[in-house]
């Protein structure tokens, strides 16, 4: 799980150097066998695993570094990637770090690397609000809200999500049900552990990026 790639550090932005995640990618593609997220839903769907060491690499929030310098470095060591985008940080309807080195993709940005099979984008709501902490109905909103946007931009259904925060006191206990009626397979928290069943893909869980090395 990563947010930004960046030369400049942010705690909020949760911010990797650029050297340092070439060093990671690097690093995965020499010990592990980095795959797609519905790849890897496939295989937690079916129970086992046909590729040995298998990795997924992801993206939340949407900076505009994941199009400037992860892309590169993850074209260049022929990664694939999700990226789960915040649609009104996007649109710029909302600030999520009062930083000018830490804005947001354009869908200009966007649609070029959705072209790439090696990109996959979901959604991470609209305006990133913590789903626990609002109503039902505004759940729904921030769920199908960025649904709608990100499908009639990209013009191509889009199945995966992921939470803000992602913790288990940061999820709504309505949103899986959300998902599940709106079409999409997954959803992505940020609570650490490495294998999964198949009941379990409304809580994928995730590692940080300083676990890696």
């Amino acid at each position: 799980c990563y947010h930004s790639i960046n030369d400049k550090y942010n705690f909020e932005a949760d911010s990797l150097n650029p050297d340092m995640f070439e060093a990671h990618l690097d690093y995965l593609s020499n010990h592990y066998n980095v795959i797609s997220l519905h790849q890897a839903l496939n295989f937690i769907k079916l129970g086992y695993c046909s590729v040995t060491n298998p990795v997924v690499i992801t993206f939340d929030d949407g900076y505009v570094d994941n199009y400037e310098v992860a892309f590169p470095l993850l074209k260049k060591y022929k990664v694939p990637a999700t990226i789960f985008v915040v649609t009104g940080f996007v649109n710029r309807n909302v600030t999520l770090i009062d930083d000018l080195s830490f804005g947001p993709l354009n869908w200009q940005q966007i649609l070029e690397m959705d072209k790439d099979d090696l990109i996959t984008f979901g959604t991470h709501t609209d305006t990133h609000k913590i789903l626990s902490k609002i109503s039902d109905a505004e759940v729904a909103d921030e769920i199908i809200r960025s649904k709608i946007e990100l499908e009639a931009r990209l013009e191509h259904e889009v199945n995966l999500f992921a939470y803000p925060n992602g913790q288990r006191s940061d999820i709504s206990n309505l949103a899986g049900h959300i998902l599940r009626e709106n079409g999409f397979l997954c959803a992505c928290s940020t609570m650490w552990r490495s294998s999964h069943k198949y009941d379990e893909r409304w809580k994928i869980n995730r590692t940080s990026f300083q676990n890696i090395l």
